[in-house]
């Protein structure tokens, strides 16, 4: 449904592990990070987690995504995506909650 109403050029993705996926835990992330590439080749995406990151490194085994960076934790991930959430960007978040991203949103002091 994003991708129906979001200005690509303004969106970052940032997604996160998820967990409970057991022994097909890396195919599905990188079903995840393919289907945010075809749909927002023009956004920013943030991967961001053990498996993201491992999802990230077989993306850049065969593609050359310009726009899609990895880190491999949230704490990594903290400044930077504070630093791309101006005003007028759209930010999704998606991971599971032991990813902790409410570490990523700006303090007041930054709002």
């Amino acid at each position: 449904w994003l991708s129906e109403f979001a200005v690509k050029e303004k969106t970052i993705l940032i997604l996160g592990d998820m967990g409970e996926l057991g022994e097909n835990a890396l195919r599905e992330h990188m079903k995840v990070l393919d289907f945010a590439c075809e749909r927002f080749p023009s956004s920013g995406i943030i991967c961001v987690g053990k498996m993201m990151q491992q999802a990230y490194d077989v993306l850049k085994l065969v593609s050359n995504k310009e726009n899609v960076t990895a880190f491999a934790c949230t704490d990594e991930a903290v400044t930077p995506v504070r630093e791309m959430a101006e005003p007028g960007k759209l930010l999704f978040l998606k991971a599971s909650n032991f990813m902790q991203f409410s570490k990523l949103e700006p303090s007041p002091a930054e709002a």
